[in-house]
């Protein structure tokens, strides 16, 4: 557990780092610079007393990989600006709509999507407590 740790941290902290994402390699830059031209790495790793900190470190959480998310890619894509969109405008047909028309013509076919109460339960909100009350609850407003 410690050597698997401290390999991936040495690999993370020496410069361009090599993973593999579904067969195919890549390799991608483990720090950023800022304006002032100072190295910040992308994934912080904490400093440990001893082995023993360590140990103790990755029992408590439990730890399989970094960066220390199971659900989560190694890195990034720096050149992917993130996409939001907020479903429970509609049926579910609408929505996948709205999706294909926000990824068109985009290099990657992804989109941060938010749900309300009503969209989660259904299309009609429901007289049971915990859907009632609940259309509009949820949303985003633009103002000027």
């Amino acid at each position: 557990m410690i050597a698997g740790y401290e390999e991936k941290a040495t690999q993370y902290r020496s410069g361009p780092t090599p993973f593999q994402v579904r067969g195919r390699g890549f390799s991608v830059e483990t720090t950023t610079q800022s304006l002032a031209h100072t190295s910040i790495p992308k994934v912080a790793l904490p400093n440990f007393a001893g082995a023993g900190d360590l140990l103790g470190w990755l029992r408590r959480e439990k730890y399989r990989e970094l960066p220390l998310h199971r659900w989560s890619f190694p890195f990034k894509r720096a050149d992917e600006l993130p996409t939001r969109m907020f479903a429970g405008e509609g049926p579910a047909s609408r929505t996948n709509k709205r999706f294909h028309y926000l990824s068109k013509g985009e290099d990657y076919a992804r989109l941060s999507t938010a749900f309300d109460s009503v969209t989660l339960y259904g299309r009609d909100p429901h007289t049971r407590p915990d859907i009632y009350g609940k259309v509009g609850e949820s949303g985003s407003a633009s103002t000027l």
